[in-house]
C-alpha cells in the first residue's frame, strides 16, 4: 500500500499522482497488488471512529488502514516541488523521501531521499511539476524496493514476525508457563511487556498466521489458560483474551 505524508503540504493532486506513479512501478515492474488511493483516501474518513476506538492512537492511522487492507508493507512518500520560469518555458523540481514499513511493527524496512533531473514544459507549471514528480518516485522505487528486500531477508532469518497480544493478564505466572510453551511451538518468543491488563509478545515463526493461531490454542491449552480465545487479527497482529 502506497501513500503520502499528511503533513508534507503538498498539493493533493501531486499527492495522488506522486503515489501513482509508484504504484504504477509495483505492478508493471514487480507484478505487485496495490491498494487504489482513493480507496485508502475514503477509508481514512470512513474508518475514523474505528480507528480510534480500536487503537485510542497507539499506530499511525496509515498503519492500521494498511494492516485493514492486509497489506504487507505500506510505503510512505514525503516530497516538495518548486517551479520557475515564464510563460512557455517552466521548470520544475522536486525532492523527497520514499519509506517503506512493515505493516505489522511499522519497523523501517527502506528510505531513499530523492531529487527529480530537471523537468521542463512549454505549457503550464503545473505540468513542469507533474514532470519532476513522476520522473523522480519511478527513478526512486527500484532503489528502495533494493533497500527492503536486503532488510526483509536478514530479519527473516528468525521467521516472520507477528505481534500477539494477550488482554486480561492478573496472573503473571500463567502468562509465564503460557510463554515457555509457545516457545515450544514456534522458533522464538520475546516478551515486550507485562501488565495485569495485557500482555504483548512477539512471536518468530516459519508459519502463516492460521498456524500461529492454532499454536497459540495449544500452548494456552497446556498452560493453564485452557480458555483464551481470540478477539481479533489485523495484519500479522493477533489479539487474545486470555479467558481469566
Amino acid at each position: 500500500m502506497v501513500f503520502y505524508n499528511d503533513a508534507s503540504g503538498i498539493d493533493p493532486r501531486f499527492a495522488k499522482m506522486a503515489v501513482s506513479q509508484a504504484n504504477r512501478y509495483l505492478i508493471e515492474k514487480m507484478g505487485m497488488s496495490v491498494i487504489d488511493f482513493d480507496q485508502i483516501e475514503k477509508n481514512k474518513k470512513d474508518q475514523l471512529d474505528a480507528y480510534q476506538a480500536e487503537t485510542r492512537g497507539s499506530i499511525d492511522i496509515i498503519q492500521y488502514l494498511a494492516q485493514k487492507f492486509n497489506a504487507d508493507v505500506y510505503l510512505e512518500i514525503d516530497l516538495k516541488a518548486n517551479v520557475t520560469g515564464t510563460i512557455g518555458a517552466y521548470n520544475a523540481a522536486a525532492q523527497g523521501n520514499i519509506k517503506i514499513y512493515d505493516t505489522s511493527t511499522a519497523t523501517l524496512l527502506g528510505s531513499l531521499a530523492f531529487m527529480s533531473p530537471a523537468a521542463f514544459s512549454p505549457s503550464s507549471a503545473d505540468s513542469a511539476v507533474a514532470n519532476a514528480i513522476t520522473a523522480s518516485v519511478w527513478q526512486a522505487m527500484p532503489k528502495v524496493m533494493d533497500q527492503s528486500k536486503a532488510l526483509m531477508a536478514a530479519s527473516l532469518t528468525r521467521g516472520i514476525r507477528y505481534e500477539l497480544i494477550v488482554q486480561n493478564t492478573p496472573d503473571a505466572k500463567a502468562v509465564a508457563q503460557f510463554q515457555k510453551a509457545l516457545a515450544r511451538k514456534v522458533r522464538e518468543v520475546e516478551q515486550l511487556s507485562y501488565s495485569p491488563n495485557e500482555s504483548r509478545f512477539a512471536v518468530y515463526a516459519f508459519m502463516n498466521k492460521a498456524k500461529v493461531q492454532e499454536a497459540v490454542y495449544a500452548a494456552a491449552e497446556s498452560s493453564i489458560l485452557p480458555d483464551m480465545y481470540l478477539v481479533y487479527m489485523r495484519g500479522k497482529s493477533l489479539t487474545f483474551n486470555s479467558g481469566l
